[in-house]
């Protein structure tokens, strides 16, 4: 598929629909599922979860499950077009952090999505116009100007961008 100048491969748009399936999933489960509200409540304060009665083990041991099983899929998706290694794991787990806090951190996980795509384009892009070295050095350098611009990432509920979106939006008539 041809999008302007670049070539999303069947591969690419297989993994770029299976991620945007898995994250609909995801949030689905944690948003409107005892279970994923469970298991947001052990994440924010696990002794409170505790002392009302969440077995906040077995919630640790099927998260770890499902994230391995979202990783393994991952892997399975993006191997073929990465050429993996064993040792590349540190370079998209770097990805993945800076991908997360440019959305906003943990507090909306498909918001790290969305920071890993603006960042994946972000990069490919200084790679054509810059120097076939640039993915090493650019990701960082957007995680500091988006940091310095949005401190909590852009999507996160206190961000500049939000601010501004509310700033910009009309004020609704009362009465």
């Amino acid at each position: 598929m041809h999008l302007g100048d670049a070539v999303l491969t069947a591969q690419q748009i297989l993994a770029i629909g299976t991620a945007l399936v898995l994250a609909a999933g995801f949030e689905l489960i944690r948003k409107r599922t005892l279970f994923g509200k469970l298991g947001m409540a052990i994440a924010a304060d696990p002794e409170m979860a505790s002392a009302i009665g969440a077995n906040t083990t077995a919630v640790a041991i099927i998260a770890f499950a499902i994230s391995g099983l979202f990783a393994g899929i991952a892997g399975v998706l993006i191997g073929p077009s990465t050429f993996a290694n064993p040792y590349l794991g540190g370079t998209f787990g770097t990805y993945g952090f800076i991908a997360m806090m440019i959305g906003g951190g943990t507090e909306k996980p498909t918001a790290a999505m969305f920071g890993g795509l603006l960042l994946g384009v972000l990069a490919e892009g200084a790679n054509a116009t810059i120097n076939s070295q640039a993915s090493d050095w650019f990701p960082f350098l957007v995680l500091v100007v988006i940091l310095v611009v949005s401190p909590h990432g852009l999507f996160s509920s206190g961000s500049a961008l939000l601010r501004l979106r509310l700033r910009l939006r009309p004020a609704l008539p009362r009465g």
